[in-house]
């Protein structure tokens, strides 16, 4: 009998030591599936960061040919401040999984693993936004001096141009004036959608606005716009009640525009 218990006894012992040993193997292959996902985790996010510091300037090509130029710009200026933005949201992932490093859960790291895979595109979105924010500026003042020669044919004469607050991200602001004193200011305005822009076209005068005169400037720009193909204009409105805080150029230099 005492024989029987012992070998019930030995017998109990290997069957514990086998689940021990199977629950320390489970044991270390969660460790190790937590520590692949940590590491992955970390590798992926300091990748991005240093993407993004070797991508603060990106080349812009402007022309066609031999007549075509090379410069750089900078990112973060372009974009107002969005490529910083990314750079502290991913900053801030780095710091949950460096601070985390002893408490977070495996599944806490997966979900973080997931947010940096949806991250990864926005880089190349944010390098794009820079290069069409920048052609669409140059395209502003191209399409402001399209319609002072438009409206030079017209009688009037070129007094002032330049862009709100002295910003080329805003709007590209041209005033021409006639020999009776009647002025034209038009604005050339970005629109949401990067690389697009819509025209105002604002007459200002002492005496009673000519309505027909106004309506024909607009039609022979609308015109010269179309035959020359320029491309990225959206919307152009002709204001026979117009934009009176764009008429004193010197103001529209100093003002401070919001991002």
């Amino acid at each position: 009998m005492a024989h029987q218990e012992f070998q019930s006894e030995i017998a109990t012992s290997q069957q514990t030591y086998l689940k021990l040993a199977d629950l320390r193997l489970e044991l270390e292959q969660k460790e190790r599936e937590w520590e692949l996902y940590y590491q992955a985790a970390l590798t992926d996010l300091r990748s991005l960061i240093a993407e993004i510091q070797a991508n603060r300037k990106c080349e812009i090509e402007v022309g066609e040919g031999k007549e075509a130029e090379r410069f750089q710009v900078e990112v973060d200026y372009w974009t107002k401040g969005r490529l910083s933005e990314y750079e502290s949201q991913l900053s801030r992932l780095e710091t949950q999984l460096l601070e985390g490093e002893s408490t977070l859960t495996t599944e806490e790291l997966k979900a973080i693993c997931e947010q940096i895979t949806q991250q990864q595109p926005i880089l190349g979105e944010i390098l794009e936004q820079a290069k069409l924010s920048i052609l669409g500026s140059q395209m502003r003042a191209e399409i402001a001096d399209q319609v002072v020669e438009t409206l030079t044919g017209f009688g009037y004469t070129l007094v002032d141009d330049t862009y709100e607050g002295e910003d080329e991200r805003n709007a590209y602001v041209v005033k021409v004036k006639n020999i009776a004193g009647d002025e034209v200011v038009t604005v050339v305005s970005p629109e949401s959608e990067f690389g697009a822009n819509s025209i105002s076209i604002n007459s200002f005068s002492d005496t009673l606005v000519d309505e027909q005169a106004t309506r024909q400037n607009a039609e022979a720009i609308f015109k010269l716009l179309n035959d020359a193909g320029v491309q990225g204009v959206g919307e152009v409105e002709c204001n026979e009640q117009p934009k009176a805080e764009y008429q004193n150029l010197e103001e529209v230099k100093k003002r401070s525009v919001q991002s």
